[in-house]
């Protein structure tokens, strides 16, 4: 091939759209011109076809150079910024690169804190009456797997920016009774000395959520013969040592709501003062005591339960889906961020993570003593994860080593 063929297929530009351009085939031209010349100067004869084919590689490496200085200079850099974006948004949209992104960056996102309820019959009393005990369980994610972060006596519920602690207090008045009182978690909780009532005063707590309770009051003759209860909706303010020495001492009517101010629904149901929060089907419900002593047989009120009233309160599975991991599953409950499920069978509770990356974390299990119910399901969640932890160690230390 000699110069004026090459000059030729030049001309006719078979790579435009690789980046040959007017100015860089100028370039060319102008580079070829110049050796021409100086050719000429110092070889008046003839190009062998030796001397072809060094003008040919000479051509290629000028073209190199030229490429490969507009490749690399400022105005391309863009264009290279434009090809990393895409390489990366590339990998992003693989399916691969999304898993390993999750695994590396998500965690579990929630803790479960569950408040239980043991009632122990009260031994030489003709009546059916018992005295009830409480204690707290905070189950939290700690170096990738789940914990007993806390653990202790009482129930320790989560109220505003802090925790508040609940427990039952013996009446100190020599009558055998005890009484439901609520204390800010730093302070203690004070004795109880009832002396008004005639009669022996035991008291319960059916529901615990991140404000209300329900507390249920049995009142005993001394000799034990006959009982009669109350039961109530109140806010944990209501339970302090002053609200309720008000009501004692003070003949006050006992603080609490009513159905209608606390659901706002009208009506007939609207007015029912005896009334409590108690587990039904999986979901917290309304109900009112029925002639029947057994709570389980109390009937249902159709009042809606506001997430002010119940806190978080949905499942995220189905019934089938929670009887694969636990076939005699009585109960249930799933975290807001529907990563954490606490399932209730006859002598435990089984804390699973159940979404992916967590599948394979092992799950936790809390024992059930006899007659233990749970009163309180009370989730946190991202940062207060960790803000839960902190406090509730302060004043209930993990039990981890010890058993729960």
């Amino acid at each position: 091939m000699n110069d004026n063929e090459l000059f030729e297929q030049l001309a006719r530009g078979p790579l435009v759209k690789e980046g040959f351009d007017d100015d860089l085939r100028s370039k060319i031209h102008q580079q070829l011109d110049a050796t021409r010349t100086s050719k000429r100067k110092l070889r008046p004869f003839r190009l062998s076809w030796l001397n072809g084919s060094a003008a040919v590689v000479l051509l290629f490496v000028i073209v190199l150079a030229i490429v490969n200085g507009q490749q690399h200079s400022p105005l391309n850099m863009a264009d290279e910024e434009a090809n990393v974006i895409q390489s990366n948004t590339e990998a992003a949209s693989s399916p691969y690169a999304t898993i390993t992104n999750e695994s590396q960056s998500q965690s579990l996102r929630s803790a479960v804190l569950i408040g239980l309820r043991k009632d122990t019959p009260v031994k030489d009393e003709k009546a059916d009456v018992s005295e009830s005990s409480y204690r707290t369980i905070l189950i939290a994610p700690e170096e990738e797997e789940l914990v007993v972060a806390a653990s202790g006596k009482g129930i320790w519920m989560p109220f505003e920016q802090t925790f508040w602690h609940v427990d039952a207090v013996a009446d100190t008045s020599e009558k055998g009774g005890q009484k439901v009182i609520a204390a800010t978690a730093a302070a203690l909780l004070p004795e109880v000395i009832d002396s008004t009532s005639s009669s022996i005063v035991r008291e319960k707590l059916l529901y615990v959520s991140n404000r209300y309770l329900s507390l249920m009051q049995s009142k005993s003759t001394k000799d034990n013969t006959s009982v009669q209860s109350d039961v109530w909706v109140k806010d944990v303010t209501q339970l302090t040592s002053t609200a309720r020495a008000d009501e004692w001492a003070k003949g006050k009517k006992t603080l609490h709501y009513t159905v209608g101010e606390l659901t706002g629904i009208e009506g007939s149901a609207a007015v029912i003062d005896q009334w409590t929060i108690a587990r039904s089907s999986g979901q917290w419900v309304a109900e009112q005591p029925t002639t029947s002593s057994k709570i389980s047989e109390w009937q249902e009120i159709d009042a809606p339960l506001s997430d002010q009233i119940v806190s978080h309160d949905k499942l995220a599975l189905t019934w089938n889906e929670i009887y694969k991991y636990e076939p005699f599953a009585k109960d249930a409950f799933t975290s807001p961020t529907k990563d954490l499920l606490a399932v209730v069978v006859n002598d435990a509770i089984h804390i699973y993570a159940y979404q992916q990356p967590f599948k394979n974390m092992k799950q936790i299990s809390i024992p059930l003593e006899g007659q233990e119910s749970v009163i309180m399901v009370q989730w946190a969640q991202d940062k207060y994860v960790d803000s839960w932890k902190h406090m509730l160690r302060t004043w209930i230390p993990s039990t981890i080593k010890d058993g729960i």
